[in-house]
């Protein structure tokens, strides 16, 4: 990475579909410029749900992206409890985590919903504060999540919102591929 100013921490959150989407965009305009790219992601990408997500692919056939998955094998929400296992997963994927955003070799990191493990009560926000914090002070990132602490919204320089207007989801019509995977 060329530029002389720190790296700064980005948040892509809210109810609205794009969030992992303009990460990606973001993570692709940085290989354009000969950045490397660390993308983790939590929570999704299990081949036991059955959505291959499609940007993932043309993403990683770039030899400087890494690509690291921390999905569990269900879709869970706020109301569930993580199995041992399940935890397990998780606190690998925010060690992977902390190792690439020590990395001073890797320029952007993604940390695909890493927000949504505050959200589902599964990561404290110190936590995840402290996680961002450890990261080389070049170590450019992108968060995504549906929801965010206060104290990320305060740490993060780029903060967008991204809020549900509409969405076909509420008219019972299911995830498309090539458009929402």
């Amino acid at each position: 990475m060329t530029d002389e100013c720190n790296g700064l921490v980005h948040l892509y959150y809210g109810p609205g579909k794009g969030k992992t989407t303009a990460a990606i965009g973001a993570a692709l305009r940085a290989v354009g410029h000969d950045w490397s790219v660390a993308l983790v992601q939590f929570l999704k990408g299990s081949a036991a749900l059955g959505q291959p997500y499609g940007e993932i692919d043309p993403l990683t056939d770039h030899e400087t992206v890494t690509h690291d998955q921390f999905a569990l094998d269900r879709h869970i929400s706020a109301a569930d409890t993580l199995t041992e296992d399940e935890r397990a997963t998780v606190e690998s994927g925010l060690e992977t985590l902390a190792a690439h955003l020590r990395d001073p070799a890797i320029d952007l990191v993604v940390a695909d919903e890493l927000a949504l493990l505050w959200a589902f009560d599964i990561v404290d926000a110190d936590r995840l504060l402290d996680v961002l914090e450890g990261r080389h002070p070049a170590t450019e990132v992108i968060v995504t999540g549906r929801q965010a602490p206060a104290a990320l919204i305060d740490a993060a320089a780029y903060v967008t919102h991204m809020g549900a207007i509409k969405h076909p989801f509420e008219t019972g019509t299911d995830a498309r591929e090539g458009v929402e995977y």
